[in-house]
């Protein structure tokens, strides 16, 4: 009993204390008419009912009309500051923020809208279909657009006022997931001129990226995502890469939806949950950071390497690592492919192959691989890995918009022990004179032999043929026919029946 009334003391606490921070960002109560203009009154009520409702302790669940009309109620106790209309208008205002997102609601409520961002009051903006547009009311947009800085602000709080986080000069940048699901990136004085504001919307919310989307808009032709579903299918251990805002994590839920198979275990592993993928037999895993959303510590921390001793129990066909931002994901990824469950897909930020390997390679040997020297670490990444894919915003169709393309494909080749030989081969590319993708190298048969063991049907075009002669070759090496009878006599001694096979009987002792 005396542990549930110690409870209840500090969430009543942690209730005082985001009131009392909520006062000290926004002021403790309305100005004084003479002190503002007329304009300015429902942004006061605004402020007020803010502090107010924060300091609301046992404040029922509620629907949204029922929500307006308790906001309404409260700003009785002030109904000689403001006007009917002012306080129609703040309950209003704070009623769609709780329940939706106020003068962002028409972007936010756009399916095939991924992304908004707020540069400053005058200048809004939005991402379709991986193309940014400004939110200026020409060709069909929505124009939307703040009064001043002070409105981006309220807007900010408004929407944050409950999460426990402050933000302030002292506290000048605020990263947080809502409980939607949105990640809410804010900045402000002294780090920027003005506040700014990204909202990336969650996947549930958004349309899926299908094939038929990628070809309409040039992204990747249908012959390169039938090569990546193939790899996908097969088990290819595959590193999608590019900056931020490429579509990374749509390519990733894609190959996760329609390359892996439905009969095998996907486990997701990711620091906040965005990919999300609409299939069967998955389970997401998510790291906790810093107790729960309100800042109490009513959760323990779980790392990156909690999650993957967590998976390797959950008896995982394939896995996935969200982004590689650290030691904790790369060490994390390569654990899960060194444990036998090859399948690995994820993300990083790299501008080319080279580039990727130092990365991991700095990751790596402060993480799983740590004391290993860096040549052989370096080995051991290239004979983990199978396919780097990168993504990169060029110019579109219509001037002044950027479109997002898959522009390379590499596979990562093991590297011998001498050094000798080509690190990664191309295999694709985006021929921006050709505007098309151009198919340059088969991935190697070793490779696509192992894919098709895996489940991965193999068309002429990717290298069957030379699929099928390095598979007759091998088994010439084995001394096995096409027929699979064993001829012994193979370069290693013998074939692979029956132990024994070819080898000659040691002569009996005379009795």
């Amino acid at each position: 009993m005396a542990a549930t009334v110690d409870l209840e003391a500090e969430r009543v606490l942690a209730r005082r204390e985001r009131a009392q921070a909520l006062e000290v960002r926004i002021g403790t109560g309305p100005l004084p008419r003479s002190e503002a203009g007329d304009k300015d009154k429902v942004a006061e009520a605004l402020d007020w009912l803010r502090v107010r409702l924060a300091k609301e302790e046992d404040r029922p669940a509620m629907d949204r009309a029922q929500y307006r009309a308790y906001a309404l109620g409260l700003l009785e106790e002030v109904r000689d500051q403001y006007t009917p209309a002012e306080r129609e208008q703040a309950a209003g205002e704070i009623t769609d923020l709780q329940y939706g997102w106020g003068k962002l609601d028409s972007l936010m409520s756009d399916p095939t809208v991924t992304e908004v961002a707020v540069d400053s009051p005058e200048a809004v903006c939005f991402w379709r279909d991986g193309v940014i547009w400004d939110a200026d009311g020409r060709d069909g947009r929505p124009l939307v657009r703040f009064r001043d800085d002070d409105e981006v602000l309220r807007w900010v709080l408004g929407k944050t006022q409950f999460e426990g986080r402050h933000f302030d000069r002292v506290n000048a940048i605020l990263n947080l997931m809502l409980p939607d699901g949105t990640r809410l990136q804010a900045t402000r004085e002294p780090v920027t001129p003005c506040v700014t504001l990204n909202l990336r919307k969650p996947p549930a919310t958004t349309r899926r990226w299908t094939p038929e989307d990628y070809a309409a808009t040039g992204a990747a032709s249908p012959e390169l995502l039938e090569f990546l579903l193939m790899a996908v299918r097969g088990g290819a251990n595959v590193f999608v890469l590019g900056p931020t805002g490429t579509g990374k994590t749509a390519l990733m839920r894609l190959l996760q939806e329609r390359g892996m198979p439905q009969d095998l275990r996907l486990l997701i592993l990711e620091a906040e949950r965005e990919l999300q993928p609409v299939r069967p037999h998955t389970v997401s895993l998510q790291e906790v950071r810093h107790g729960s959303r309100r800042g109490r510590d009513e959760a323990t921390a779980i790392s990156m390497d909690d999650l993957v001793d967590t998976t390797l129990r959950k008896s995982p066909s394939r896995a996935s690592i969200g982004e590689i931002l650290g030691p904790a994901e790369a060490s994390a990824a390569f654990r899960i492919v060194n444990n036998g469950h090859d399948g690995i897909l994820t993300s990083m930020h790299a501008r080319s192959p080279e580039a990727a390997v130092d990365l991991l390679i700095a990751y790596v040997s402060g993480g799983i691989w740590r004391g290993l020297p860096a040549d052989r670490i370096e080995r051991l990444i290239h004979s983990s890995l199978d396919l780097f894919v990168f993504l990169r915003r060029l110019p579109g169709e219509t001037p002044g918009t950027r479109q997002i393309r898959i522009t390379e494909v590499y596979e990562v080749l093991p590297l011998p022990r001498d050094g000798r030989g080509e690190p990664f081969r191309l295999v694709w590319k985006w021929v921006g004179r050709l505007k098309r993708h151009v198919y340059l190298s088969h991935v190697s048969p070793e490779k696509l032999e192992r894919w098709q063991q895996e489940g991965a049907e193999i068309p002429d075009m990717f290298g069957v043929k030379e699929l099928e002669a390095h598979i007759t070759r091998r088994l010439a090496e084995w001394g096995v026919d096409d027929a699979g009878v064993d001829r012994g006599g193979g370069r290693r001694g013998g074939g692979v029946a029956a132990a024994g096979a070819g080898r000659k009987r040691r002569p009996e002792k005379a009795s």
